[in-house]
């Protein structure tokens, strides 16, 4: 299955962010189930990918974007 995305990721010159072995995803006090996130755990990921979309340019491009006046 990875290779498929990475095949389309490289297809379209896009960037995939894996976090499925992240830290946050091995501790329980972060989930509300098995599958989501609690309000905590939202907020810590929530920085998390805040910062790796930072690090990668894409927010400074949507900030940009919206500094614009039309």
């Amino acid at each position: 299955m990875w290779a498929m995305y990475r095949n389309m990721a490289s297809i379209c010159d896009a960037q995939i962010l894996d976090y499925t072995h992240n830290p946050i995803c091995y501790d329980t006090a972060y989930f509300y189930n098995a599958q989501h996130l609690n309000r905590k755990g939202a907020e810590k990921f929530s920085r998390i990918l805040a910062h790796d979309l930072d690090s990668l340019g894409y927010l400074t491009i949507i900030h940009s974007t919206k500094k614009q006046k039309f």
